[in-house]
């Protein structure tokens, strides 16, 4: 049975990319502050580390 398309690994990586360079953005708009954007970088980091895995 084929994955739903949220876990699949290439919208996974997309949208970590996707919240990496928004959390940039929004920090240098002083729209978030940068110690969100540290914790959103992590929690991409994080799903980076789980796909790594996944294709072991």
């Amino acid at each position: 049975m084929e994955r739903p398309f949220y876990q699949r690994p290439v919208v996974l990586a997309i949208t970590t990319a996707v919240i990496v360079v928004g959390a940039f953005a929004l920090a240098k708009l002083h729209i978030i502050s940068f110690a969100t954007q540290g914790v959103l970088t992590a929690i991409a980091v994080g799903i980076q580390i789980a796909l790594y895995r996944q294709k072991k």
